[in-house]
């Protein structure tokens, strides 16, 4: 009789804290407080070396085999390099530092449910602005053969686009589609 092969479990995992350096491919990611939390990872505010505000999200083992976490870190990986638009979150950086595997990706500002949230949301206003970004996002995907199956307004983010001649104005909204579900 032979015996199965041991599956390696996370041992070492280590979430990030606050103010931490974690460098990749000579760039330098500054991690910040924690953004929120889902069934299966963590997303954190983050920096780069040229001050580029991105979140990344960590993935928690939950008592998985490590080639577990591995295959589902692989997967929404493929999912957000294969599905470039603009109104899909896009990646920057994939990575594996300490029995931990990172995604960086764009930091938007809000989900739709935050801005629900608002007191002067005026539903009417948004809907074909949401609406428009959206179905883009859902016929792109659609037209590559995919169905993102958890679309609700908590991964519905909304990017707010900033004019880099004047700073402190943010000019425009752009509604994106993202957390493809691992």
């Amino acid at each position: 009789m032979t015996e199965k092969p041991e599956q390696l479990v996370f041992k070492n995992f280590t979430r990030p804290f606050p103010g931490e350096a974690i460098m990749h491919d000579e760039v330098t990611y500054f991690m910040g407080p924690e953004l929120g939390r889902g069934a299966f990872g963590i997303v954190y505010e983050c920096t780069d070396s040229w001050g580029n505000e991105l979140a990344a999200k960590v993935l928690l083992p939950r008592q998985q085999p490590y080639e577990v976490v591995r295959d589902s870190w692989i997967h929404e990986l493929e999912a957000l390099v294969r599905f470039r638009h603009p109104f899909i979150t896009h990646i920057f950086a994939a990575f594996e530092y300490r029995d931990t595997f990172y995604l960086i990706t764009e930091r938007c500002q809000l989900t739709l449910n935050d801005l629900f949230q608002i007191p002067e949301y005026n539903g009417s206003l948004w809907i074909m602005p949401v609406a428009r970004c959206l179905l883009q996002a859902v016929h792109f995907l659609h037209g590559s053969g995919v169905v993102h199956k958890d679309i609700h307004p908590g991964n519905v983010f909304t990017s707010i686009i900033k004019d880099e001649i004047l700073p402190e104005q943010y000019n425009a909204m752009r509604f994106k589609l993202g957390d493809f579900g691992i």
